[in-house]
């Protein structure tokens, strides 16, 4: 038998940063909390929603509102669609050095393959080269 595990619900996990007085140098003094590799800058969603997130827009091309109702029915995380939409923004901003990279290393190499994917959208043709 094969079979799906129960959907998992979100984990929240809050960060409590402890500011105290220093009589030393008098001065308020607390630890710089280091969320790399696990938020996308000052935000509040793990990189691990992102990606998912980022992999049902992109990859499956679910808009916006099904991959909310997906969060919201499977996951029971509510996100705006403004939240899902400036999170595509952030993870893309993050990535752009990375493509960047690979976009420099397929120009300076002698053979690029390339892929022509086409749809149709509203009666007209559409296409998209990768």
């Amino acid at each position: 038998m094969i079979e799906l595990p129960p959907p998992q619900a979100v984990e929240v996990i809050e960060h409590q940063v402890v500011k105290r007085w220093c009589p030393c140098c008098g001065a308020w003094r607390s630890p710089q909390l280091d969320l790399k590799g696990r938020v996308f800058g000052q935000g509040r969603i793990g990189v691990r929603i992102a990606a998912l997130v980022v992999y049902l827009r992109t990859k499956l091309r679910l808009p916006i509102r099904q991959i909310r109702e997906y969060l919201r029915t499977l996951h029971t995380l509510e996100l705006s669609i403004g939240e899902l939409v400036e999170l595509t923004h952030t993870v893309r901003r993050a990535l752009q050095p990375e493509m960047d990279t690979l976009l420099r290393e397929v120009q300076a190499s002698a053979v690029a393959h390339g892929d022509e994917t086409g749809w149709r959208e509203n009666g007209q043709n559409g296409y998209v080269w990768g």
